[in-house]
């Protein structure tokens, strides 16, 4: 018993001590580290420090026992000052002359539905109808269209049901205006946009579906998508949600940081992580914003017991939306009229 125990103790010291030093400098920027990098979030290094504590601890040797506590109090604090937010007003809320400027709040529910794998369809559509969103957006949520028609319907008589590419779903009140399906590095990213006007709002919604391999690198997939971000207009209400399958520190999602904001960073409610369910170590679902979106609040939901977590995001648009080519071509026409 007592050499198993040691073996545990210098086992979990290896791992901590390899974990801790991938996350502080290379993190995931190379395949074969990444998969340490995946394995040891900052929950997994600080358990890997109990059995050397309560070692100390049984021992009585009280400043190794100190030492190992302090260490895991400076990671516990860590991990919060990077994953805890806790917002108890909206940013700029006092200033008037900007929400003066805004929209109505929206609320978007985003989740992982993992076809529905962990919960059943009926259920999570009433936990989602309680949350009275606007727009629903599923990743892995299009299993049974019919069967889907006919619960989402029942609970959502004013939105459409928009079935989309890469087995996506989406529910939202308002005119459809378009949808496009693009992929990155070779399809291991999927990327659905869809544009949505509602009332005098033009909105551009984008959904990713990202490959899960531990090993496999999403530099070349989150490049492509950055660059193809940076090609749109600035003054589009543009907001980007998935599952990214990446946590949100992952050196490949810096040149996102330079382009859009994260919205559980801008007015995040309780802990980033949203994978597993039941107790959350990876903060793989992710909500990015363009510069004309104000984020009110943006809260993880637990839908199941497994699987993912979802999101609720409530946002503003801070300026009114760029006209599409149809209203462009519309003003045109107007104005060639009353030059007539």
């Amino acid at each position: 018993m007592q050499r198993a125990w040691k073996f545990l103790r210098r086992s979990c010291a290896a791992i901590f001590v390899l974990g801790l030093l991938v996350r502080v400098t290379l993190r995931d920027a190379y395949p074969v580290i990444s998969l340490v990098y995946y394995m040891t979030p900052w929950p997994v290094l600080i358990a890997l420090l109990v059995p050397e504590t309560v070692t100390r601890a049984f021992r009585r040797q009280q400043p190794g026992f100190l030492a190992m506590l302090t260490l895991m109090l400076a990671l516990l604090f860590v991990w919060m000052h990077q994953s805890y937010r806790l917002t108890l007003e909206p940013p700029g809320a006092h200033e008037s002359a900007l929400r003066a400027q805004e929209s109505t709040p929206f609320r978007i529910v985003f989740w992982t539905a993992d076809t529905y794998e962990f919960v059943p369809l009926e259920e999570a559509a009433e936990d989602i109808c309680k949350l009275e969103p606007d727009i629903i957006a599923l990743i892995e949520g299009n299993v049974d269209w019919g069967r889907q028609i006919r619960v989402y319907g029942d609970l959502f008589p004013d939105h459409q049901i928009q079935m989309l590419p890469h087995s996506m779903l989406m529910l939202h009140q308002g005119r459809l205006h378009r949808r496009v399906a693009r992929y990155f590095d070779k399809r291991n990213s999927a990327l659905t946009e869809v544009e949505l006007r509602q009332d005098d709002l033009l909105l551009h919604v984008a959904l990713l579906d990202q490959r899960s391999t531990p090993t496999y690198s999403r530099k070349q997939s989150f490049g492509e998508l950055a660059d193809y971000i940076r090609t749109l207009p600035g003054d589009k209400n543009f907001i980007l949600m998935g599952d990214f399958n990446t946590p949100v520190d992952s050196v490949h999602l810096r040149p996102f940081r330079e382009i859009l904001t994260p919205a559980f960073e801008a007015a995040g409610v309780g802990w980033a992580e949203t994978w597993p369910s039941y107790f959350p170590v990876h903060s793989l679902d992710q909500v990015w914003t363009g510069p004309t979106v104000r984020v009110l609040r943006c809260t993880p939901k637990r839908l199941s017991f497994r699987g993912h977590r979802a999101l609720v995001i409530d946002v503003t648009f801070k300026a009114p939306p760029s006209e599409t080519a149809e209203d462009q071509i519309s003003t045109t026409l107007q104005g060639q009229v009353k030059t007539r």
